[in-house]
């Protein structure tokens, strides 16, 4: 697992074993920890700007993060960031450029940090989604839109963080697998020319004009993409990068999680095919967004949000916590959405509905033929 892979490796030093897939995870988890106080951001002069993981990890007051910034897997990150930060391999790594923007009026959720190894080799890691409930809507803004806020803001960051004269890394976990994945696509070719790797870790694919595209064409032999067997988030909009299944510990959606993904020495243990759950996931959610047109995926995603957004809360972890206070003001958002709305809200339902019933006749036709051929 990823905390036994930095005590495992801790005491090698990038001269004797250079980056690999299993450090770019390590990097891009860390990108979840809310280095708010520790780290500055654009306009915080009180703070240093750039920090070894060893000073930001001594630094770090996991008791004092907002409750509002913590994800499901905070704990578990903060003791990756204090590991990595007390070993040779990790710890004299420099932390710079972090930048977090949270906008509800524009959709946007957005977290950045730039880690520079003792070689000068930058890697550029992208914020998965957090606990946010913007950040989710933006996460289903991907299936109708073009280009989302922190799809932008992440081919900017790339373009400002990638330095002038080193190697270049990209990467990111989920949603950040994805922002990692554009701006590498709309990058410069100044910033193209020096790419050496690009990690997508169970992060959702995209719209057929952007996996079309020229520039995500030239950027394809330089993606590693990775999901779990039983991947949720990452057979969302699947493109064509090649992706390698990891055995996971975890079971169902809580594969999606990168701690539960299994490691033998430097490289994730590969599996030969999806589970089950895997396979019914991506016959479902691929049959269903083809039946919905953009409009339709718009006018779901404004009624579901507009729904979550109306319970007054801002995390789902808030939302978890006042399970009846919540559902009462879910009740009534929903009842006060224009007919067309609500209309559209059902029609998805329903289309997602016969889209997994079609997904299971056909795994358990395929199923059959298996055994009679087997006999």
């Amino acid at each position: 697992m990823l905390k036994e892979y930095v005590e495992w490796r801790g005491d090698v030093p990038f001269s004797v074993d250079p980056l690999g897939e299993v450090d770019a995870l390590v990097l891009a988890e860390l990108s979840y920890v809310p280095f708010e106080g520790v780290l500055a951001r654009e306009g915080e002069d009180s703070l240093p700007g750039s920090l070894t993981l060893r000073e930001a990890a001594a630094r770090f007051n996991r008791d004092a993060v907002d409750e509002k910034l913590r994800i499901y897997t905070f704990e578990q990150d903060a003791e990756l960031l204090s590991l990595t930060g007390g070993s040779e391999r990790f710890g004299d790594i420099i932390m710079s450029g972090y930048t977090a923007k949270l906008s509800p009026e524009k959709d946007q959720q957005f977290a950045a940090v730039t880690f520079t190894l003792p070689d000068g080799t930058r890697f550029i890691a992208f914020r998965g989604t957090d606990a946010s409930i913007v950040g989710w809507k933006e996460d289903f803004n991907f299936s109708y839109m073009a280009e989302t806020p922190a799809q932008r803001l992440a081919a900017e960051y790339l373009e400002a963080n990638a330095g002038e004269d080193c190697e270049v890394f990209i990467g990111g976990h989920s949603k950040g697998g994805n922002l990692a994945v554009y701006s590498a696509a709309k990058c410069s070719d100044g910033v193209f020319a020096r790419l050496k790797g690009i990690y997508s870790f169970d992060g959702p694919g995209f719209r057929t004009e952007t996996s079309r595209s020229e520039g995500f064409r030239r950027i394809l032999p330089l993606v590693k993409s990775f999901i779990p067997e039983s991947s949720l988030v990452g057979q969302l909009l699947a493109d064509d990068t090649g992706r390698v299944i990891v055995r996971s510990s975890g079971t169902g959606v809580m594969q999606h999680m990168a701690f539960t993904w299994e490691i033998m020495r430097n490289r994730f243990v590969r599996a030969d095919e999806l589970s089950g759950f895997g396979m019914f996931i991506t016959r479902t959610v691929n049959e269903w967004l083809t039946d919905l047109c953009d409009e339709d995926r718009r006018m779901f995603t404004k009624a579901l949000f507009d729904v979550l957004e109306a319970s007054d809360v801002e995390t789902f972890g808030e939302l978890a916590k006042s399970k009846l206070k919540s559902s009462a003001a879910l009740f009534k958002a929903y009842s006060s959405l224009k007919p067309e709305q609500q209309q559209a809200f059902k029609h998805a339902l329903k289309e997602l509905a016969k889209s997994s019933g079609h997904a299971l006749k056909e795994l358990a036709g395929e199923k059959k033929t298996a055994v009679l051929n087997k006999s």
